[in-house]
Formats: structure tokens, C-alpha cells, sequence
């Protein structure tokens, strides 16, 4: 069966889903913790929009490795236009991705990825991060299971195929746990580099990656 590929439109759709979920925080809330996590929620969702201008921006570079990620000034924005900003930046992403060469390949730390490969981060980003963001609010957020499911086959191939997508989406990140299998817990990574080079090995981090 051909694997269904992540797309811009995966991505746009991504944006869309947070705007609209987050839209729904008070002003009271984007000042609060969400359970587990040092990061604001305000601070949660800007950073998703910031990796996904980082990727657009890595993209267009290609492997030149000087663009820094700016950082997040939580004072400096009203919350009520993340949700706004995190739709603009996905909107970016999908944009450069349509327009860049097919052969085009960007920098990031744990590989190298093509337009593909930048998409699906980026839609890991603007979901989990909106879901992060949510936790404990009144509002349920959940990622589009299709989408989910593109994303896993392109970052987590070693990732279970029958399981519920979105619930593990959130497993392969660990935030949560898959009955019968053994979570990745905090030193989860993914494979952003084209799948031809995936070495058939689960990836691991030798550093912390959970959750700010």
C-alpha cells in the first residue's frame, strides 16, 4: 500500500484546528500552567508558531544551520492573536513547502528533512502544542486522525499501524500510553530525514525531549 504523504494541506488543516480550538481560552487562562508543563499556555502556543516559521525559514535555506529560532516574548503579545499568529505560521510552512524544489532538503537538529519532512514537524508542533496548551481547560482537542496517521507513518514509521492515530501521535511523543506497548517516555525522536534513509531502527534521544 502506498503511504499517504504528509501535505500542505495536512498543515494548513493543522493551523486551522488549533486557531479554532484556542480561540476558546479566556484572557485568564493564556497566563496559566497547563498539568506537567514550566511553559505557559500563552508560551505553549506561540512556540508552535515559532518552530513552524523556524521550518519555513530552514526550509527556504536549505542546510545552512545560521538561522537561530527567535525567541518567545510571551509580554510582547496579546493573547488573543496567537491562535491567529499559529494559523499564519502554518500557513507559512505549507506555502514555502508547495514552492520549494522537490529535491530541497533544510537543516534541523536531528537530521536533515525535505519539504515533507518539515510539513509533518510542523504538524506535530501546531497539534500537540495546541493539545499541550488545552490540558486542563474545559475545551477536548483532538488532531484530525488522518492526519495523525500521515505524520506517524513519516516521522514514526516504527510506530504500531492499527492503533487510534491521534492517541498515538500522543504515545510516540510521550503523552500518553498505548496498551501493550512501552512508551518512549521523555527521550522520544523522531526520523525527519526522507524515509529511504531510515535505518529500520525505533530512533532514540541521548538528551531530555518531552515537554518544556
Amino acid at each position: 500500500m502506498t503511504r499517504p504523504p504528509v501535505t500542505p494541506e495536512d498543515m494548513i488543516a493543522s493551523g486551522v484546528a488549533a486557531r479554532d480550538a484556542l480561540a476558546q481560552l479566556s484572557d485568564e487562562q493564556w497566563r496559566e500552567r497547563p498539568p506537567n508543563m514550566s511553559w505557559t499556555r500563552l508560551v505553549t502556543a506561540l512556540h508552535s508558531s515559532q518552530a513552524a516559521a523556524a521550518y519555513a525559514v530552514n526550509l527556504s535555506l536549505g542546510d545552512d544551520k545560521s538561522n537561530p529560532m527567535l525567541p518567545v516574548d510571551e509580554d510582547a503579545v496579546e493573547p488573543s492573536k496567537v491562535p491567529s499568529l499559529v494559523y499564519s505560521q502554518s500557513l507559512l510552512l505549507a506555502t514555502v513547502a508547495r514552492g520549494v524544489p522537490a529535491e530541497r532538503r533544510g537543516w534541523h537538529g536531528a537530521g536533515l528533512p525535505d519539504a515533507e519532512g518539515f510539513l509533518a514537524m510542523g504538524c506535530t508542533e501546531v497539534l500537540l502544542h495546541c493539545w499541550d496548551a488545552l490540558a486542563g481547560t474545559e475545551v477536548a482537542f483532538a488532531g484530525d486522525d488522518d492526519i495523525a496517521d500521515h505524520v506517524l507513518q513519516r516521522l514514526f514509521p516504527w510506530q504500531p499501524k492499527e492503533t487510534p492515530r491521534w492517541q498515538t501521535l500522543l504515545f510516540a511523543t510521550g503523552r500518553g500510553e498505548l496498551e501493550g506497548f512501552e512508551s518512549p517516555g521523555e527521550r522520544w525522536l523522531w526520523h525527519n530525514a526522507p524515509l529511504d534513509e531510515w535505518d529500520g531502527e525505533e530512533r532514540t534521544s541521548d538528551r531530555w525531549v518531552g515537554r518544556t
